[in-house]
């Protein structure tokens, strides 16, 4: 049977096999970047009328699911953190299933669905004339000017969120933030999983 979680460090490895701080900041940095495209057209969309950008939504919800969650299933990981080298498994190093990744991604879909919600409460309020008139930065501040307390609400509990996950990783020895506790799983540097895999078979084949 395979051990519950993997070990904080393998002999016969010299090093962390887990990613830190630097190396998951850098996966999002390259998500980012290879979003831009994306972002750029949806936020041209959106500028074009208060309805379309109702219309974006459950779109840019499935995107965001393909992406952060369908993506990590079958290669382990996004983009960017494929192209950094860390992959994503199960505690117990085994490949990720599809309810651990969308368990990674429930309380960021659950927070997207709430600024959803927040926006589709002011935009009740705004002027589709003048919203749609306006550029990217002067839409933002418009928006921002219609119900700011609602806005600060949704901004605290992003906030909250970022900051917890933040303290949690820094703070275990396996650099696990919230949603790797949630899902059960671990993130650990791509080129150590062929021997966290060949030790794991060990331990199935002593217990045997």
């Amino acid at each position: 049977m395979r051990s519950e979680i993997l070990p904080i460090s393998i002999n016969d490895i010299d090093d962390s096999i887990y990613a830190g701080f630097w190396p998951r900041l850098g996966s999002l940095l390259l998500d980012f970047i290879i979003l831009l495209p994306y972002i750029f057209i949806l936020q041209m969309l959106n500028g074009l009328s208060i309805s379309m950008f109702y219309i974006t939504l459950l779109p840019s919800l499935l995107f965001s699911i393909w992406y952060y969650v369908y993506l990590v299933k079958k290669h382990g990981g996004t983009p960017g953190k494929l192209l950094v080298g860390i992959k994503i498994v199960s505690k117990n190093g085994a490949d990720i299933d599809l309810k651990s990744a969308m368990m990674r991604q429930i309380v960021s879909i659950i927070i997207s669905i709430i600024g959803s919600i927040t926006m589709i409460i002011i935009l009740q309020d705004a002027d589709n004339e003048i919203y749609s008139n306006l550029g990217f930065w002067k839409r933002n501040v418009y928006i921002g000017q219609l119900n700011p307390s609602v806005l600060r609400i949704n901004s605290w509990i992003s906030n909250i969120w970022i900051y917890s996950e933040l303290i949690v990783l820094l703070t275990n020895r396996r650099r696990r933030s919230i949603h790797d506790f949630i899902a059960k799983t671990v993130v650990i540097k791509a080129k150590y999983h062929d021997k966290i895999k060949e030790l794991q078979m060990i331990d199935v084949n002593v217990s045997r």
